[in-house]
């Protein structure tokens, strides 16, 4: 499975992420710079990309 970073790459980077979730840009920049999804944010992330709270569970181990 992808890290935190990987997936922020994968997904068009910080800006397109940050539109998908409805989050700022810079923010999603720390996701990507932290190596690290905020759990707060997960529920953006599910809706706005279509990942499964699966597929966030094992980003975060992979990320740690």
């Amino acid at each position: 499975m992808m890290t935190a970073s990987q997936f922020v790459d994968a997904h068009g980077g910080p800006k397109a992420v940050a539109e998908a979730t409805d989050r700022n840009p810079g923010a999603v920049s720390l996701w990507k710079n932290r190596n690290r999804i905020p759990r707060d944010a997960w529920p953006e992330v599910i809706k706005g990309l279509g990942v499964s709270l699966d597929d966030l569970l094992a980003i975060e181990k992979a990320s740690q």
